[in-house]
């Protein structure tokens, strides 16, 4: 039998109305980016400045997509660990989020730095790195949609450590190094029966001709009109991005949780007792469905372990560098 512990759900901190600082306006121009060519780097700077708030302060810096779509950028960076967004175990991207600690991961062949990168304390551990033969390499990651890759190299646990230790007052507070996270989070998650028993259950009517339920065997949206809908995910198609998986009830009053669209999906496949996704070995590639991205707390209990984010490859998502071991938990999760 799994423990109490094990049965958790992990979730992010409560999280309050951030209280923002003062800004140059010229780092909230929505549209600059397109128009006079804004830095990438200075794109980046917004989120750090910030450090949290809501969708309208996550505008500032969701250039970062050329679509300017602000859901997916939040998503992309929760993904990463760089931020917490409440209520992102439902998997739905438009709470208030917060950016993480900065914390250097451990990784394949060094560490992987995930969360607040503070200026001062980027240029202070590149500059302890390099007196004892350490490299902090920052490159710009080729989504548009993630922010760019900052890995230490060179160095062991126990010296990254104490120079850690060793920054300055005040900054050697604003960052940790973690060994375990990356090798637990990822075990420590819930199944998706788990995760669906402990979400709460609202009531909802079928009250518009607009709805559409996500048809699985077609990958298609179709009209809800005379379909049960228990078992399904469904969404207003006239009026937009509230998505809920219906779990009970029945045409008169249906019982639904709410979340988000991908995690929609694979409660419906795990419904059906089916799972959407497939492995190559050979590759050490997982991939899923376009659109049908491991739910939120999966993905990054997976790009925890193989330190590379998702990425398209023509109606796929791929995730690449996962293991066997990796691909049998996950596996597992949505299973289960």
């Amino acid at each position: 039998t799994k423990s109490k512990k094990e049965n958790q759900i992990i979730k992010p901190k409560v999280l309050e109305k951030a209280e923002l600082p003062h800004l140059d306006p010229s780092l909230l121009h929505e549209r600059d980016v397109a128009i006079l060519g804004t830095p990438r780097d200075l794109i980046e700077k917004r989120i750090w400045v910030l450090g949290g708030g809501g969708l309208r302060e996550a505008t500032s810096f969701s250039d970062l997509n050329e679509l300017n779509f602000v859901t997916q950028v939040l998503w992309s960076l929760a993904v990463s660990g760089h931020i917490d967004i409440a209520g992102m175990e439902t998997d739905i991207c438009v709470g208030e989020w917060r950016t993480n600690p900065l914390t250097a991961v451990a990784v394949t062949g060094g560490f992987r730095l995930v969360g607040h990168r503070a200026g001062a304390v980027i240029e202070a551990l590149d500059g302890e790195l390099t007196k004892i033969g350490g490299t902090l390499s920052i490159c710009p990651h080729v989504d548009p949609t993630f922010v760019s890759d900052a890995q230490i190299v060179g160095v062991d646990l126990e010296n990254l450590e104490t120079i850690v230790g060793n920054l300055d007052e005040g900054l050697n507070h604003m960052m940790q190094v973690d060994v375990s996270v990356a090798q637990s989070f990822l075990w420590a998650l819930p199944s998706m029966s788990l995760l669906r028993d402990k979400f709460q259950v609202h009531p909802y009517m079928d009250t518009s001709q607009s709805t559409e339920y996500f048809d699985l065997p077609l990958s298609k949206w179709q009209s809800a009109e005379s379909v049960n809908l228990v078992g399904r995910l469904v969404r207003d198609a006239k009026y937009g991005t509230t998505y809920r998986f219906v779990v009970g009830g029945d045409p008169v009053c249906y019982q639904a949780v709410k979340c988000g669209y991908r995690l929609g999906k694979h409660l419906t496949a795990h419904w059906n007792g089916r799972v959407l996704i497939s492995y190559d070995s050979g590759k050490q590639e997982l991939a899923v469905p376009l659109g049908a991205e491991l739910p939120l707390l999966y993905s990054r209990g997976v790009v925890f372990l193989t330190g590379s984010m998702p990425y398209r490859r023509k109606n796929q998502t791929i995730y690449s560098g996962v293991s066997e071991k990796v691909f049998k938990q996950v596996e597992t999760l949505l299973s289960e």
